[in-house]
């Protein structure tokens, strides 16, 4: 009877050390869902600030105006189908998003492709303006070398008309 006691009692003992050990893995497990579960709110959260960044939340543009991008955690329910509220991701929201992606490709690309055009005017407009701006100063040499070679003609025009004047008078035929 001692060694059936005994042996009741080393289990007893046994099993009490087992739910210990269990009772704290339960707690280090729960820890560990519990940071798992800020983590995910944390990520959706960043995931609902992108979206709305683009102009995504809370309804997309067209053509993806009735696809609801959003998402929640249920981090009460037991079932692990049941923890993400939303559309389901790899067939709905995935896809929308790599359309969304693409359309945005395309839109930066024509984007681009104005600018680049633009940028190509300003430069051959620029160019244009500094050629004219060479011609306006070579004309202004040569109005500047013109006004000189009149104001020469002037001057000597002056002084034959007053030695013409002079001799006259002074020498009057």
């Amino acid at each position: 009877m001692n060694t059936d006691r005994e042996t009741l009692t080393r289990n007893l003992e046994d099993l009490k050390q087992k739910i210990a050990e269990t009772h704290k893995a339960v707690l280090s497990l729960e820890i560990n869902v519990t940071n798992r579960a800020a983590a995910v709110e944390e990520a959706l959260d960043t995931y609902t600030n992108l979206l709305s960044g683009l102009g995504l939340y809370p309804t997309p543009p067209e053509p993806w105006q009735d696809i609801d991008l959003s998402l929640e955690l249920n981090s009460a329910s037991s079932n692990p189908q049941q923890l993400l509220f939303g559309l389901d991701i790899r067939k709905v929201i995935r896809p929308t998003l790599s359309s969304v992606a693409e359309a945005k490709r395309l839109e930066r690309a024509a984007f681009e492709n104005e600018s680049v055009k633009v940028n190509n005017e300003l430069d051959q407009l620029t160019t244009e303006c500094k050629n004219l701006d060479y011609e306006l100063c070579e004309l202004e040499k040569k109005a500047t070398n013109q006004n000189e070679q009149a104001d020469d003609l002037r001057d000597v025009c002056c002084y034959f008309s007053k030695m013409t004047s002079f001799h006259r008078f002074n020498y009057p035929l």
